[in-house]
């Protein structure tokens, strides 16, 4: 048996909360029977110009 199989667990919003943290955003793509998609941005501190 695997206990880690479809389990609901902290990562994701432990994840969100860190990233809120460093002022970031984190965002996710689900599709059933596909799995799930995330990522997230974070600032750098850097401004870019054109």
């Amino acid at each position: 048996m695997n206990n880690f199989a479809q389990r609901s667990g902290l990562g994701l919003p432990l994840c969100e909360s860190i990233v809120k943290n460093l002022g970031g955003q984190i965002g996710l793509v689900s599709a059933l029977g596909k799995g799930t998609t995330w990522g997230f941005t974070l600032p750098t501190g850097k401004n870019i110009s054109s």
